[in-house]
C-alpha cells in the first residue's frame, strides 16, 4: 500500500514531535503513569502544530493515541529504565 505523500509528511512530522517530547518529559518521567505520560505527549505534539480550534486539538490527540500508542509506550518504558525509576511505581492499567 502506497501512502499519500502529504499524509506521509504529516505522519513524519508528528512522529518527530513525539520523539522531541521525550526530551521535555524525561526529567519527570518517573512521576508519570503511562496514561498521564501519553496525555502529556499529545499536548507536546499539539502545542507545536498550528492548530486553531479545540476540535483540531482533540482530533490530533485522538490520532496520536490511536496511531502511536504502542510506540509511545515502548519509549516510555525505555525512559523509565534509563532514568532508573522504580518498576512498581509506574504500573498503570490502560
Amino acid at each position: 500500500m502506497k501512502m499519500d505523500p502529504q499524509l506521509l509528511r504529516r505522519y513524519v512530522l508528528i512522529k518527530e514531535l513525539i520523539d522531541n517530547s521525550y526530551d521535555v518529559l524525561r526529567s519527570e518521567v518517573c512521576d508519570y503513569a503511562f496514561s498521564d505520560f501519553l496525555e502529556e505527549v499529545c499536548w507536546q505534539v499539539s502545542d507545536h502544530l498550528d492548530l486553531e480550534t479545540v476540535d483540531s486539538i482533540e482530533k490530533i490527540h485522538r490520532w496520536v493515541r490511536n496511531n502511536f500508542n504502542d510506540y509511545i509506550r515502548e519509549n516510555f518504558n525505555n525512559l523509565l529504565n534509563e532514568e532508573n525509576c522504580d518498576d512498581d511505581f509506574y504500573d498503570d492499567v490502560d
